[in-house]
């Protein structure tokens, strides 16, 4: 997980498609092949996409029956048509234009907030002090989290990538588990306090389009609670990832980080460059329903395929020199960090709001911040989700270019 893309590198030219007896799964690296994974929804189903890789012990599973946690199917691991008849309304309660343009004040106070609290120590870890826990935070007010709640909730929105991609201990598989009984529970309290009285939310949306007449069988309660859990999981730890890995290529590439603090226009292609050199996500899991080929390979039917969308993102037939980072690329948005086809994420227009302004207030007030030098860079042991778990960062406050940022 330090550094994937040396090895798909070798995989695209020497093994586009091979099979890892270790994980049970088909290997596909390339972007053609990746593309195709995502878009022939016929052959590849979704619906292992959220299925923990490690079987649960009888402690964690002993967690989620106490929290009589009922979690059913989401978009995300869902097919056609069921899928088809539920994204229209999801997307339409979670991406209105009005909704991310409501959400920009709060994500750029939350910025300038938690800059505050570290702009004049003069050091600070950009996940801890600042990418951590902002996109939850940003996540609870487009769900409607009420602000006294916030604290409460917050305690549930742990590190989950491991629970479902990785092979956690029995322990730490435990205590995640724990976690999302926990946050089941709030969200099941949440979505019920909604269905006596909506506000202007994306949980209170989803409730009017359930009660609107003719979608009366398109979800219940429960699939309501699913998708707020899965809302959090999917806009909290990968944009936190997602951040981190950007600051870490801007600042391992000052050249770069300097043309930006120089021309804020830059912001939003550097946001795509990002996404595309080093993605938060990094593959997605599918299940093949029928014999497929791909490439010169032939998968069986029942077979399991990890499309690597981080090789794919790399590929030299359609990103040259795809190891350079280039905030200028003019290719950049053709990355699939939000994944592509039916399944592109919906959450994806948030994601770059959140990024860009990210960008542009650290840009603003801290353009003389570097890395702290020789750290060592830890990730969390998954398949699918990367992001550094701290990345440190220094400057000297004298030189804060804002003056009530010194003074």
């Amino acid at each position: 997980m330090a550094d994937p893309y040396a090895f798909w590198r070798i995989a695209r030219e020497q093994a586009p498609v091979f099979h890892s007896p270790r994980l049970g799964y088909w290997i596909v690296s390339r972007f053609s092949d990746v593309r195709e994974v995502f878009q022939d929804t016929d052959t590849f189903s979704a619906s292992i996409s959220i299925t923990p890789l490690k079987e649960l012990c009888p402690a964690a599973v002993e967690e989620l029956v106490k929290a009589e946690m009922a979690m059913g199917p989401s978009l995300v691991n869902e097919d056609p048509p069921v899928h088809t008849k539920r994204r229209q309304h999801v997307r339409n309660a979670l991406v209105a234009p009005r909704r991310i343009e409501a959400v920009r004040p709060r994500i750029r106070e939350l910025a300038n907030r938690y800059i505050d609290g570290f702009i004049r120590r003069g050091h600070a870890d950009l996940v801890a002090d600042f990418a951590w826990e902002i996109p939850a935070l940003v996540a609870f007010a487009v769900m409607g989290v009420p602000d006294e709640d916030v604290e409460r909730a917050k305690e549930f929105s742990g590190r989950l990538a491991l629970f479902t991609w990785g092979y956690p201990s029995d322990q730490d598989q435990t205590q995640l588990a724990a976690g999302m009984g926990q946050y089941w529970t709030y969200a099941k309290e949440h979505v019920q306090r909604r269905l006596t009285e909506q506000t202007d939310d994306y949980i209170s949306e989803l409730i009017r389009s359930w009660r609107s007449d003719g979608n009366e069988e398109l979800f219940d309660e429960n699939y309501l609670i699913t998708t707020m859990m899965n809302f959090l999981f999917a806009g909290h730890e990968t944009t936190t990832n997602a951040t981190a890995n950007g600051m870490r290529a801007l600042l391992e590439n000052s050249a770069q980080w300097d043309a930006l603090c120089a021309d804020p226009s830059l912001v939003p292609n550097a946001v795509e460059e990002i996404l595309r050199y080093s993605s938060s996500v990094i593959a997605w899991r599918r299940e093949v329903v029928k014999d497929a080929v791909i490439g010169d390979i032939t998968i069986p039917a029942g077979s399991k395929v990890l499309a690597v969308t981080g090789s794919a993102n790399h590929d030299e037939s359609v990103f040259p020199l795809p190891e350079r980072f280039d905030i200028t690329r003019r290719n950049a948005r053709k990355h699939f960090a939000f994944g592509n086809g039916r399944h592109l994420c919906l959450g994806a227009p948030l994601a770059r709001v959140e990024m860009q302004i990210f960008l542009e207030e650290l840009s603003r007030r801290l353009p003389h911040m570097r890395l702290v030098e020789d750290q060592t860079f830890s990730y969390s042991p998954n398949t699918s989700f990367r992001g550094p778990d701290h990345l440190l960062v220094e400057w000297d406050v004298r030189n804060n270019p804002v003056e009530a940022d010194w003074t």
